[in-house]
């Protein structure tokens, strides 16, 4: 595998990414410019600092959850384009990185996170390519939902877990 870049976001905007409907957060607005284009893992950072832009999303969104993940790689994405002039209703002042083809992963990574595109650790990395993603649709989103609610009430079977949300 080629080296893993990792971008440290904030909920709920992590989540948009990966995980909003009707569509996923295309377009991340940073104040810089990257030349890298490929795969780029979402962490969601640790900082709640953001959830005050929840209004902002619920008004886009017809699946916000209650609660969010922090401080965890929470899937993957391509990066396929940095520019200026994005049309997309997310896209702000800055640099809009144009993102395509969101994946959740099956098992989120608890990791600190870091400035800027990032590597992990050896640690990291090793898990990151033993996990599983999937395109996350409604029907995966109301699956792991329920499965969450079953493991924590420890009623009815649950063959895989898939914990989205902490």
């Amino acid at each position: 595998m080629s080296e893993i870049k990792i971008l440290s976001v904030h909920q709920p905007w992590a989540w948009g990414i990966i995980h909003a409907k009707p569509s996923p957060k295309d377009v991340e607005n940073r104040t810089w410019q990257t030349y890298y284009r490929g795969t780029i893992y979402i962490h969601a950072a640790a900082s709640k600092s953001s959830l005050r832009y929840l209004p902002f999303v619920k008004a886009r969104c017809m699946n916000v959850p209650s609660a969010f993940m922090f401080g965890e790689i929470i899937g993957r994405v391509q990066l396929i384009d940095c520019i200026r002039n994005s049309r997309s209703r997310w896209a702000e002042d800055g640099w809009h990185w144009i993102l395509e083809d969101p994946e959740a992963i099956a098992d989120p990574i608890k990791t600190k996170g870091a400035l800027s595109l990032w590597q992990p650790t050896e640690e990291i990395k090793e898990k990151i390519i033993k996990s599983e993603f999937f395109r996350p649709d409604a029907k995966d989103l109301q699956a792991s939902i329920l499965c969450r609610e079953q493991a924590q009430n420890k009623s009815g079977p649950c063959e895989k877990q898939l914990t989205l949300f902490h």
